[in-house]
């Protein structure tokens, strides 16, 4: 039996592989971050978002199951700017985003 891969990808420089007999597109780990590498084609059956099966924080996650995005959340946000440092936890998670909200006590 034969077949062919598609849609599918691997970050080829964390896994050292720059070629794959099965097939797949190697990409690099700030490709696998990005929602783009996904979807930015014709025929992407991958859907990001709220109500659909992917989840991805881009630049900072692999695309994951939608109900384990909801439950990514740092700790703590640390800002530093010339002469302070300010760590606060985030107050909200914006999931049709993934962005963290935190407000400030004090400007930095």
């Amino acid at each position: 039996t034969s077949g062919s891969v598609t849609q599918s990808f691997w970050d080829s420089e964390r896994s050292g592989q720059t070629s794959s007999l099965g097939g797949g597109i190697p990409k690099s780990t700030a490709e696998m971050m990005q929602k783009g590498t996904y979807t930015d084609y014709s025929g992407s059956i991958w859907q990001f978002g709220s109500g659909n099966r992917w989840g991805i924080i881009e630049g900072t996650t692999y695309p994951m199951p939608y109900a384990s995005y909801q439950g990514v959340s740092p700790a703590s946000v640390t800002v530093t700017a010339p002469g302070t440092t300010v760590s606060t936890a985030p107050s909200s998670f914006d999931p049709a985003t993934g962005l963290y909200v935190t407000t400030l006590a004090a400007p930095v």
